[in-house]
């Protein structure tokens, strides 16, 4: 398993998708060219899977405490999403599958990570940055080229994205990403209606434009088409990313909670 990871980490706006500058390696969206890496045969993906259900099991000390405030089964939510999985057409299916199984325990701090994937395509993405206030969706931050080319500025409320409002968008993210709160996660969700992770599969970009519907500050409404670019993978992320040792005698302490606590 040399292309997924699972990735113990604070969830900060720095460190993540929320950057509005794209400065990696993007370009308006059509079909990779010379994809480096083949997708993952049903025996890979299933090997994949039960390896990284083992180490979430090992390594999210609280699971079994999510289960019971949470009432599911991460085995039977696992199985069926494993069943899925099997019949993804690209590693992309195939890792939203798994970042489902993340969702379900509600933890921003603890996520599965794609570090690379046939296509070689991380995301698309509109450098635009979404904020709620007062039930609406605000322009918070928008890249300065775009700002000089487009009629969309900071403070300006976006009303549709594609005839579907922003707040519609970023609950079928829950899918995929979910946080404990539902303050923080409102903001964090919006974040996602410009940039799709790849393995939103139900929210991949269905043509290279987006028709973006928009309410000035003197309320006039407007209607921009916007061109959506794609991210890759970085190369060699795992000379770049360092393995954390994660044997903490404490982890299986973090369960014990269930059935009280072994001091």
């Amino acid at each position: 398993m040399v292309r997924i990871r699972l990735l113990v980490s604070f969830l900060t706006f720095a460190a993540m998708i929320f950057s509005c500058s794209p400065k990696q390696d993007s370009k308006q969206m059509k079909v990779n060219e010379g994809a480096a890496l083949r997708p993952l045969t049903a025996d890979e993906k299933s090997a994949d899977f039960d390896q990284l259900l083992k180490i979430f099991k090992t390594f999210y000390g609280p699971y079994q405490l999510k289960e019971q405030n949470l009432k599911f089964s991460i085995e039977q939510v696992a199985n069926d999403l494993k069943a899925k999985s099997l019949t993804a057409k690209t590693d992309e299916e195939f890792m939203g599958y798994i970042m489902q199984l993340g969702a379900m325990m509600q933890d921003g701090h603890v996520q599965f990570g794609l570090e690379s994937s046939a296509s070689n395509i991380s995301r698309y993405k509109v450098p635009i940055i979404l904020t709620p206030i007062e039930g609406k969706a605000i322009v918070a931050d928008i890249d300065k080229d775009l700002s000089t080319t487009s009629e969309i500025a900071v403070g300006d409320e976006v009303l549709m994205v594609d005839g579907k409002s922003p707040f519609e968008i970023s609950q079928a993210v829950t899918k995929y990403r979910r946080l404990a709160t539902p303050n923080s996660e409102k903001t964090f969700l919006l974040a996602y209606v410009f940039t799709r992770l790849s393995y939103m599969t139900d929210l991949i970009p269905k043509a290279p434009t987006t028709e973006v519907q928009f309410r000035k500050a003197s309320g006039r409404v407007q209607v921009q088409s916007l061109v959506w670019t794609t991210e890759k993978y970085t190369p060699n992320l795992d000379k770049i990313v360092r393995p954390i040792d994660l044997k903490m005698a404490y982890v299986e302490d973090f369960n014990s909670a269930v059935d009280g606590h072994r001091g």
